[in-house]
């Protein structure tokens, strides 16, 4: 796959791409450098925070407003917690646009297509939450993974135990070892690791030794340490950054086994049309009917501290590029957390280096957009030797599995960039080569795909997912959610919906006790 040997008619359309709503035309992209373009890119909302992280002294005003509580974010967490204050005066802040978090989704022509948070189980008490107040279900997913080697599709990877892969017996066999072996590792250290994540004391002494040893060292290590040959590390390499949110060699060992450990099939997984973000737009639309003005986007927080009585937080924020500050009686901190260890300087120095530990990992959405179906077979089907590690079809959940080749297709791409390159994400060519390079490896596959390719959306250039590099556990989990007087740390940057639902109720609980006048 190298661009100058793609044939003429294989050429990108349009590419809308950006980081909050990035659009530019291309009449055609061919195999040749692009010509110069055009973008209207308007950036995700980083430069205030930039600054502040480079030391600037912003010129805080004194409060002008009050409130009882201000949230910091409208994100998943955020908005659990804002919902759980139904009679509280508060605001969200969100320094973006729309609110929703790494939850979010688009629409082009009827179909949704996901931006984010994918999917989650389809029984829990997140779930049964949505069902109660929202009236909001899932729709069952189902089925296996499928794994693209060369132009090779091995579908059903996990329930035909392999066999359908262009390996010899001996690897096939190593894929079956190393399935058997995460499995029964990560059986055994659940319980402990529920009751570790609760911040509750060890029950089992031995277990949690092995837990913290197991994130001591990285997953390519553990994988090495194993003698895993390269063909199940290349695999590991193709699932792990958008599923763990990390590269093998960056990311903690216990981490990645106790959620490889976990994949087997859909058959109890649900989604919506455009993933999870139903779920955060339900939220934030209970949240706007509890009361007025109780979400602000476009209101970047830059500074929350404590009053020096210990009575009150005082929120600095930018909106309209002037500077304003909200007294209030609590504060919830629900946005990233590298950005708090600047925005709070009350942070006890401990606190502010553990968080200065924490990694992140860019992933994005390579959306494809096709007026035929190029593949409607399996949910998620992973790919080597492209930009993206999956494609799925954006409108699986309601026409899984149908026969439909006239109707248009979304195919929904994850796209994990390598911390290494995150500086290309500023540049607008290499998007448009990213795009290409994905295109024609979907091209690869489905032969004569790319003439039916209208238009390629990259709605954001980054989502950003916390990366549980190594000594995680042990270095960085017991502070993110150890509060600072009145300002309550929610524990944000959470893997799943769930997490954010029981740490947005939690918060909702800490900010009402500090509501009470003693």
């Amino acid at each position: 796959m190298v661009r100058n040997q793609m044939k003429r008619r294989d050429f990108i359309r349009t590419v809308i791409a950006g980081s909050a709503a990035l659009g530019w035309p291309v009449q055609r992209t061919y195999s040749e450098e692009p010509e110069p373009i055009q973008t209207n890119r308007q950036h995700v909302v980083r430069e205030p925070l930039h600054m502040l992280r480079d030391g600037y002294q912003f010129s805080i005003p004194e409060p002008t407003e009050f409130r009882e509580v201000v949230i910091v974010g409208a994100g998943a967490t955020s908005l659990f917690a804002a919902y759980h204050l139904p009679g509280v005066d508060l605001v969200c802040l969100e320094k973006e646009l729309r609110t929703g978090g790494n939850a979010q989704r688009d629409l082009r022509d009827g179909t949704y297509m996901n931006l984010g948070a994918a999917y989650t189980d389809m029984e829990s008490e997140l779930i049964d939450f949505m069902e109660r107040e929202f009236n909001l279900s899932p729709l069952l997913i189902g089925g296996y993974d499928a794994y693209v080697l060369d132009k090779t599709i091995v579908r059903n990877l996990y329930r035909d135990d392999f066999k359908g892969l262009p390996y010899s017996e001996r690897i096939k066999e190593e894929f079956r070892r190393f399935v058997a072996l995460i499995t029964e590792i990560s059986a055994r250290l659940r319980d402990e690791a529920d009751i570790l994540f609760a911040g509750k004391a060890t029950v089992d002494p031995l277990v949690r030794r092995e837990i913290l040893d197991l994130d001591s060292i990285s997953f390519e290590h553990w994988l090495r340490v194993n003698n895993f040959p390269k063909e199940v590390v290349k695999w590991c390499e193709i699932y792990c950054p958008p599923q763990v949110s990390s590269f093998p060699k960056n990311s903690s060992a216990f981490i990645c086994v106790l959620i490889m450990g976990g994949m087997q099939n859909y058959d109890s997984i649900g989604s919506w049309p455009g993933g999870l973000a139903a779920m955060a737009e339900a939220l934030a639309e209970g949240v706007t009917k509890q009361g007025q003005g109780r979400i602000r986007t476009g209101s970047c927080v830059i500074r929350v501290k404590n009053t020096i009585d210990g009575k009150f937080v005082d929120v600095t924020y930018l909106q309209d590029n002037k500077l304003q500050t909200i007294r209030c009686r609590a504060c919830i901190w629900g946005a990233h957390n590298h950005v708090a260890r600047y925005a709070i300087p009350d942070m006890p120095a401990e606190q502010n280096d553990a968080f200065s530990k924490i990694e992140y990992l860019d992933i994005s959405m390579i959306n494809l957009c096709f007026n035929r179906t190029i593949y409607n077979k399996d949910y998620i089907t992973w790919l080597d030797n492209a930009p993206i590690q999956n494609f799925m079809p954006a409108d699986w959940v309601l026409n899984r599995g149908k026969t439909r080749e006239d109707t248009p297709q979304i195919l929904s791409c994850d796209w994990a960039n390598p911390p290494e390159k995150r500086s290309m994400l500023l540049s607008d060519s290499w998007i448009v080569e990213q795009c290409q390079l994905t295109a024609s490896r979907i091209n690869e596959i489905f032969p004569g795909s790319i003439d039916y390719l209208e238009e390629i959306r990259v709605f954001l250039r980054a989502h950003s997912w916390v990366n549980y590099s190594p000594g995680y556990v042990s270095d960085v989990m017991p502070y993110v959610s150890k509060d600072i007087g009145r300002i309550v740390m929610s524990g944000t940057d959470h893997g799943s919906f769930s997490d954010s639902m029981y740490a947005g109720i939690e918060s909702a609980a800490a900010a009402s006790d500090r509501l009470v006048v003693h």
